[in-house]
């Protein structure tokens, strides 16, 4: 009697423990569909009971952001800017559009914003997108998407999230993981990725006894004159979070970029100063001449890619690109991948399983025995 009733705990027991395994699987399962709040880029609150099964980005970097993220299956409409960007980033985008599988014929310009409210319209009337449950990511002019977002509202989209400008890594960091959550429930891989880049780089200057900030500045076009980057413009803020000292912020400026002599720059700061140069610049050669005809031959000027500087998770690159120019002595070669903060629960999960085996076998041959 003794041992069937050891035998009957045990096995109880088993049960018990391998039910436990079932259902944490089950709340690991459910987390990335509980619901998801968030606030866009100009306040507004959101939430979403289940991810969106499809979206709209109107911004290349929007766009590049959902392709780095693996959702271009995903988007059903884009911008025409997205499409025409020569990057190879949106060469399988083109294919989708050339297939009829994404309309991109409009923009968040006011001469593009019919036929964008054009292409989310036929979306939805096709069975493509769905007003209540899907999402729209949104970039422009406070004015642009005012006038959009009213239009869209007007028709029934309930779900539009808007962000003015970028001028912060800070911020695209805050967007890519908004639009993460939105999509997966969750901060991607990319989101961890872009935030320990900016730590990555400060341990390492930090171990550096002899550790001194390398000058730099950012320089862009402007109304035809080339300016220099200030607070509130993305690429000085980039500068910043690479380790560098931005020589030309300036708190009485109000402006995110300004005119300056950058012949006077350079001779203040001397040769070792980096410039690192906006591709409206860089993509020209009259005007790369023009630059370094005023900054001279010894100084560094390094070419920033069109979607480092933009609202879009290339930002990262152009931090690391960055620091790599400023420290080419602490760092070189990729983008750092984040290290891993969680256990995979599947190694649990298997050594549970097994353990729950084990004992229903010592339990079926304890009444074999009997």
């Amino acid at each position: 009697m003794a041992k069937n009733s050891l035998a009957t705990v045990a096995l109880i027991a088993a049960l018990t423990m391998m039910s436990s395994v079932f259902f944490i699987a089950m709340a690991d399962d459910s987390s990335a569909s509980a619901p998801v709040t968030v606030t866009d880029g100009v306040g507004d609150t959101f939430t979403f009971d289940v991810p969106p099964e499809k979206m709209v980005t109107l911004g290349k970097g929007f766009t590049a952001t959902a392709i780095h993220m693996d959702l271009l299956d995903r988007i059903v409409v884009c911008d025409k800017y997205s499409k025409t960007d020569a990057d190879k980033l949106f060469d399988p985008l083109r294919e989708k559009i050339d297939d009829g599988d994404i309309r991109a014929n409009g923009s968040t310009y006011s001469s593009g914003i019919s036929d964008v409210i054009a292409d989310i319209v036929y979306s939805t009337e096709h069975d493509c997108f769905d007003k209540d449950k899907d999402v729209i990511f949104l970039t422009g002019t406070i004015a642009n998407m005012t006038s959009l977002k009213d239009k869209l509202v007007k028709d029934g989209f309930k779900n539009i999230l808007c962000w003015e400008n970028a001028t912060d890594y800070d911020k695209i960091i805050d967007f890519v993981s908004i639009m993460s959550k939105v999509m997966y429930g969750a901060d991607s891989d990319l989101v961890k990725q872009m935030r320990n880049v900016v730590d990555h780089i400060d341990k390492v200057l930090a171990s550096k006894a002899d550790f001194v900030k390398r000058e730099a500045f950012y320089v862009t076009l402007y109304s035809g004159n080339m300016c220099v980057g200030n607070t509130g413009s993305l690429a000085n803020s980039m500068i910043l979070a690479a380790g560098g000292n931005s020589v030309t912020v300036d708190p009485s400026i109000p402006n995110s970029v300004y005119a300056t002599s950058l012949t006077k720059l350079v001779e203040n700061y001397g040769d070792d100063v980096v410039i690192f140069v906006d591709n409206q610049i860089a993509s020209k050669t009259d005007k790369m001449a023009d630059l370094r005809t005023q900054v001279g031959n010894d100084v560094q000027l390094v070419p920033l890619k069109p979607l480092w500087n933009n609202f879009s998770s290339d930002s990262m690159d152009g931090v690391w690109a960055m620091a790599c120019a400023m420290y080419p002595d602490y760092f070189e070669g990729d983008v750092p991948a984040a290290p891993s903060s969680t256990q995979d629960n599947t190694v649990i999960y298997a050594i549970a399983g097994i353990m729950g085996v084990a004992v229903i076998g010592i339990v079926a041959f304890f009444f074999i025995r009997k």
